[in-house]
């Protein structure tokens, strides 16, 4: 069976005509699905498509029908955010690479269910929007520690787990240092949600490596590794936010900082800064 005969396009996920509204969480899948993409194009600018799966999942996720949902029962639930031919287009995709199942046997027939895989995909791209790679690295480094607590990893897989943490610390330290050397300042503020927890990590990975090293001193030296790199990352950090806040001196918009980055820059602000109309008269 070719592809036009399936009715979808091998790997064009979010494939459809572009809308003028963007939605930033489509930022965060692009590079998510480009490992396994068939093409350059299997992700475009539409946030319908996003938009339509997450109210997909949501149907299912509410009626909970173990025996799943018919075509027509999941087009009125979804009429809000499409209809006609842009849900056709959609649904087509979505039966085709899986998202939507169709059930097996008599009493199941014309019913759909949805894939467990693609309700965790949803989960990733919006936590993907929020904290960025950051989160996933935290979350590398706790199940690393956890792992190792309940002897379910041996030394080859903590080798690995420190080779991993400290190459995609080492390419998140790079891309945060081309932003502050070398874009404007509006990538930063798009990016400030993302390097809010660099003690955390330092202190996860600390922690982490004193644990491994205990148990397997083979792996200091890679642990010590992982340490340099996570201090290059918080250097790099410190680096972003400094950037950010001439900006906010030479402009006097304290919005381009969240919460917890105006109270640092509060306490460690000149003191001339403090109290000649600065920080001290925004609240802080």
């Amino acid at each position: 069976m070719s592809e036009q005969e399936s009715g979808f396009e091998q790997g064009d996920l979010f494939d459809g005509a572009a809308a003028g509204a963007r939605d930033g969480r489509l930022d965060f899948v692009r590079p998510f699905v480009a490992p396994v993409a068939s093409t350059a194009g299997s992700v475009v600018d539409d946030p319908m498509s996003l938009q339509l799966a997450e109210a997909i999942h949501d149907t299912f996720g509410d009626l909970a029908s173990d025996r799943g949902l018919t075509r027509s029962e999941i087009a009125a639930a979804c009429a809000p955010v499409a209809s006609g031919e842009a849900f056709d287009a959609r649904f087509r995709v979505f039966v085709g690479l899986g998202m939507l199942e169709q059930v097996r046997g008599k009493a199941y027939e014309g019913r759909y269910v949805f894939s467990p895989t693609s309700g965790a995909a949803l989960l990733v791209f919006e936590r993907l929007a929020e904290a960025g790679g950051v989160e996933e690295i935290m979350t590398l480094l706790d199940r690393t520690q956890v792992g190792l607590a309940q002897g379910l990893l041996s030394e080859e897989q903590l080798a690995n787990r420190l080779r991993r943490v400290r190459r995609d610390l080492s390419i998140t330290t790079a891309h945060l240092l081309r932003l502050v050397r070398s874009k404007p300042i509006e990538e930063l503020v798009g990016e400030r949600h993302h390097h809010q927890s660099k003690a955390a990590l330092l202190d996860h990975a600390r922690q982490l490596v004193k644990a491994i090293s205990s148990r397997f001193p083979r792996l200091r030296a890679s642990g010590t590794r992982l340490i340099d790199e996570a201090l290059r990352y918080s250097a790099a950090v410190d680096e972003f936010s400094d950037r950010l806040l001439q900006q906010v001196r030479a402009r006097r918009d304290f919005s381009m900082l969240l919460p917890e980055q105006y109270l640092s820059a509060a306490l460690g602000a000149p003191v001339p800064l403090i109290f000649g109309g600065g920080l001290c008269c925004h609240g802080v």
